[in-house]
């Protein structure tokens, strides 16, 4: 049940996907500009980002599904709100829309993280009975009792099976933490060199994810009306056109999806054999998801012209973030401790926040500022220019840490 459950949590999350091509509708209903469209999609990352550490901290202290239950309460609200205002039965003001996404993108954040931390706790549970001094007697329908010793093995005339994952010579107190794993959190974190890497890797890559999530909706209807085969106009033959654009758009957000949970069931299996028969860090999975996202922003950039190309920019993004943020949990765990990984991880998911704020308003200025006077891939390829150029630092980044843990590698083995 706790599967399925979590299963339905990443799926709604998966839903803020579909925040792009619903942008472009509220933005025509409303008659929103495209900073103010932007500034609705970021009030969502911003939600999702930024109450990880608060989010983080509740579900490590007290109960997950208190967690779970309240982030199901606020998603329902938030998106009944944004509805009611887009019928218009509410004030048609971007502020309120933005703030009723800040609430959806808290609430997604709080679910994902109980369901994780439900789901997880399911795996790795081991049940171990209290020690007791005091023999007992199991009734078996008769007078006749088993006499139960403290210690289960000494028990005789009952099969017994000792679990694998312990082992005899272990005491309990290193079952779940072992004595040399790494324990930095708080103000520690912030100065700490790996954490300021990971972290300016993430506000690099994760923004320009989010960028292109956030505008893909923008970017289909500007390729579509540029196209030869279609009227250049947005506004002629509104309800075939609107129809077309918005098949198209449902595509690509479904592509973005597969793509981005292929990436993450992929790395980490793939980031477990570099790591295990090759000695390689899990940092070359970021400097393997920094290229891909690099190479579709390129693409964007340099290659596509039109509706016929852009998969191919989608699916290199949709992969790109989804190892992104298949493996960098787990290298924040690696590298800072699971004492405190709530919190920190919650502390450096704050950040990709920022990068995206910064990118998706590049765009929306852009577009803004020659949305009257260009066609086609002109009105958006300043922006892909800083995001281009913004991925290949973080993967230089990346690899300027890569090859720093490397070396430590070898020096201790020699």
């Amino acid at each position: 049940m706790q599967v399925i459950m979590k299963k339905i949590i990443v799926l709604n999350k998966l839903e803020f996907h579909r925040i792009s091509p619903l942008g472009t509708s509220i933005q025509e209903r409303l008659d929103f500009s495209s900073v103010q469209i932007n500034t609705i999609g970021s009030a969502c990352n911003y939600g999702v980002y930024l109450g990880k550490p608060f989010l983080g901290y509740l579900v490590d202290n007290h109960s997950a599904r208190r967690v779970c239950f309240a982030s199901s309460v606020l998603i329902f609200f938030g998106f009944s709100f944004l509805a009611l205002t887009y019928e218009r039965l509410l004030p048609p003001s971007f502020i309120l829309c933005a703030f009723y996404l800040l609430c959806t993108g808290v609430a997604s954040s709080g679910a994902f993280s109980a369901g994780s931390i439900m789901f997880l706790g399911s795996l790795f549970l081991i049940v171990v009975p209290a020690p007791s001094h005091v023999s007992t007697a199991i009734e078996s329908g008769s007078d006749n009792s088993i006499p139960v010793d403290s210690d289960p093995s000494r028990v005789k005339g009952l099969t017994t099976e000792q679990t694998p994952l312990l082992n005899k010579n272990t005491s309990t107190s290193h079952i779940i933490v072992e004595d040399n794993e790494p324990d930095i959190g708080g103000w520690q974190l912030l100065h700490n060199k790996d954490a300021i890497s990971l972290i300016l890797v993430l506000v690099l890559l994760a923004g320009t994810g989010l960028m292109y999530i956030n505008n893909v909706g923008t970017i289909i209807e500007t390729l579509y009306h540029a196209s030869p085969a279609h009227p250049s106009h947005p506004y002629l033959f509104p309800t075939t056109l609107n129809a077309d654009i918005k098949k198209l758009q449902s595509f690509h957000v479904s592509l973005l999806s597969i793509c981005s949970c292929i990436g993450r069931i992929l790395i980490g299996p793939l980031s477990d054999i570099a790591k295990n028969s090759f000695n390689l860090s899990r940092i070359c999975s970021l400097i393997f998801a920094g290229v891909w996202l690099f190479c579709g922003n390129l693409l964007a950039l340099l290659w596509v012209r039109d509706m016929n190309q852009l998969w191919i920019v989608t699916t290199c993004i949709g992969l790109g973030f989804g190892i992104l943020y298949g493996v960098a949990p787990t290298t924040c765990s690696e590298y800072f401790g699971s004492k405190r990984f709530g919190f920190n991880w919650g502390l450096i998911s704050c950040f990709p926040a920022l990068g995206a704020q910064g990118f998706n308003l590049l765009f929306g200025y852009n577009n803004d500022f020659h949305r009257d006077h260009c066609k086609g891939a002109e009105c958006y390829n300043f922006a892909f220019y800083f995001s281009s150029i913004g991925c290949f630092i973080s993967i230089y980044i990346a690899y300027r840490w890569f090859t720093k843990v490397q070396k430590q590698r070898e020096h201790i083995e020699h």
